[in-house]
């Protein structure tokens, strides 16, 4: 195995774009889905603020969202990991697709030699 330093430019590039593919979608993805979870969560208690007063317990519903939301919160990572490693993968395998192409390409250009 090559050592870090003697990866290609091209090679180091795809390793830094693919961690902050992996870092930026993951972050946004998760804080997409928190606020779509709290959006919807805060409609539900919203429509139960016009019960009678009694019924009705404002800090208790925003209790009852949060702990909601760390239950569906342990299954959100298996969502997230899929849409976010997934285009990474792909992505390197078109890489080296074309890598793969351009080199055969190059070799029957010359001949069938390298170089």
């Amino acid at each position: 195995m090559k050592a870090p330093r003697d990866l290609g430019t091209w090679t180091r590039l795809g390793i830094a774009a693919s961690l902050l593919w992996a870092m930026g979608s993951a972050y946004y993805l998760t804080g997409a889905n928190e606020q779509a979870y709290f959006q919807s969560h805060s409609q539900d208690c919203l429509a139960l603020r016009q019960a009678p007063p009694p019924a009705f317990n404002l800090w208790a519903c925003g209790e009852q969202n949060r702990a909601q939301w760390e239950e569906a919160r342990s299954h959100l990572w298996d969502g997230v990991a899929l849409r976010v490693l997934g285009p990474i993968a792909l992505a390197w395998l078109l890489a080296y697709g074309c890598v793969r192409v351009a080199r055969r390409t190059k070799s029957d250009a010359n001949g069938g030699q390298d170089g």
